[in-house]
């Protein structure tokens, strides 16, 4: 933890470990010690959780009123139901999750709301104790899972005097405020290895290993010039592509089973076997949709594009119609090339309209089958790939240091907001 300097230039630290014959015992295991003139309260009796409001999008008003759902803002009204500072708590979907605004603002029905007519302690320390009292733990069983208010109003909350809560508060803003830029500046870190990856997948996948060889205009406005013994053809020449099985639910039987990859199944250049659903096929309905090692699923819908290669992780699968199996005519193809062939096309917008993913919904089987791609010999195809597999893995080593990092600063930030908010360190003024 960084210091202050005090006078003289002596270094001061903005807190202390509180003494153990300070604290006592607050009989719950999620508080812990705590000061001795603190408080174990159940949050029902530091404030009230209020009801937020049903509010459609059509019927929002033309304001600069913000609107909050259980994940944050997501619009404007002409009206608040809230009086800033206020905290708004996700009831459903995001629930448990705190956030705190400083205007007046709209809470809508999937959320609770609190504010200083509903609570006598500090606002901004009860947003911080809040977050320690994991509320997205409170949630009642049921079908859809929801942040249930008697249970949130049963968990305790170590509260001490007023003074205090400000000083907890004013402390954790200060460094919070460090941890969260920390974590913005690696998060634009791998925001930049990402793009660094992808410039590096097209680049090689249009100019290929030896840059210096004759380039000839491809005739697609994306590849632009690529070297001139390479072949530009429709996919259908080289792969064969296939629509997997629709579902027909009203006709499970259960006879003939077989489980089957779903498009949320297929990520890029990963494939999840856990836990598959399962459906019916008939005996030509395995022989037709059945996968082999080295076929490449493309994702019909979705994130466009997104593929990864079937390695024969079951020894039977299927897979449905949301996914196209693509699969080598002859040996001379090879499946890792197309599969970064895809890569770069979608990330370069290939398959949107004004590179704007949300205007494509599907991919069909009519228009990959007639896209026009490069197609190098076998060795240049087998080059590039073993080229792209040890460079990206690089990047994706780095990227996965990266994220550690961002992981271990958010483990801090949660210790430092317990601590502070159960007492266990003991935090001084700060000079104004």
């Amino acid at each position: 933890m960084s210091g202050s300097k005090g006078q003289g230039g002596e270094s001061r630290r903005a807190w202390k470990v509180r003494r153990a014959d300070d604290c006592k015992d607050s009989a719950d295991s999620s508080l812990g010690a705590i000061p001795k003139n603190w408080h174990a309260l159940p949050i029902k009796r530091v404030c009230r959780l209020c009801y937020g409001d049903s509010l459609a999008a059509t019927d929002r008003g033309d304001g600069d009123v913000d609107v909050f759902g259980s994940n944050g803002p997501i619009g404007k009204h002409d009206r608040a139901n809230t009086q800033g500072p206020s905290l708004i708590v996700g009831r459903k979907g995001s629930f448990g999750k705190v956030t705190y605004t400083e205007s007046d603002a709209f809470a809508i029905d999937t959320t609770f709301f609190t504010d200083s007519r509903y609570t006598k302690g500090n606002i901004r320390w009860l947003y911080y104790a809040l977050q320690n009292a994991r509320l997205d733990a409170a949630s009642k069983d049921s079908a859809i899972p929801g942040l249930d208010r008697e249970d949130a109003y049963a968990r305790r909350i170590a509260v001490g005097s007023m003074s205090e809560q400000r000083k907890i508060a004013d402390f954790l803003d200060r460094e919070t405020m460090k941890i969260d830029a920390l974590v913005a500046s690696k998060g634009r870190m791998i925001e930049l290895l990402q793009e660094k990856r992808a410039a590096l997948i097209t680049r090689t996948i249009v100019r290929g290993l030896d840059t210096s060889v004759p380039k000839e205009d491809s005739g697609v406005p994306w590849l632009g010039k690529v070297p001139a013994h390479w072949d530009i053809a429709p996919v259908y020449a080289r792969y064969e592509v296939e629509l997997g099985k629709m579902l027909d639910s009203k006709n499970l039987t259960g006879l003939s089973s077989g489980k089957y990859l779903r498009n949320v199944d297929v990520q890029w250049d990963k494939i999840n076997v856990q836990e598959l659903a399962e459906m019916d096929f008939t005996p030509s309905d395995r022989k037709r949709y059945r996968l082999s090692p080295g076929d490449l699923l493309v994702c019909e819908g979705g994130e466009v594009g997104r593929s990864a290669i079937w390695a024969g992780e079951l020894e039977e699968c299927f897979y449905q119609k949301a996914i196209h199996r693509v699969r080598p005519r002859t040996a001379s193809e090879l499946p890792r090339y197309f599969y970064f062939v895809m890569r770069a096309l979608a990330t370069s917008g290939v398959f949107s309209a004004g590179g704007n993913p949300n205007t494509i919904d599907h991919l069909t089987a009519v228009r990959l089958r007639h896209y026009r791609f490069p197609f190098p010999p076998l060795n240049e195809q087998r080059g590039i790939s073993e080229l792209l597999d040890r460079e990206t893995a690089k990047v994706d080593r780095l990227v996965a240091q990266v994220e550690e990092a961002i992981d271990r600063l958010m483990e801090f930030r949660a210790a430092l907001i317990y601590a502070a908010v159960t007492g266990k360190i003991n935090i001084r003024e700060e000079a104004s």
